[in-house]
């Protein structure tokens, strides 16, 4: 038995920014260039952070 999470409609915004930035970088323009590594270290800024709280 699987729980599926609650459809969130406040983080759209997010959502169609992520989208439009991959499309670009696809696309190979250099709009959003760094868009992706600036995800990545603020995503792991976040693991490193709820890590830390853990202990």
């Amino acid at each position: 038995m699987s729980i599926k999470p609650k459809y969130r409609a406040d983080i759209d915004g997010l959502r169609a920014i992520a989208v439009v930035s991959v499309i670009f970088f696809h696309a190979d323009l250099k709009i959003f260039s760094g868009v992706y590594e600036r995800g990545r270290l603020f995503r792991n800024k976040l693991l490193f952070k709820k890590l830390i709280e853990l202990d």
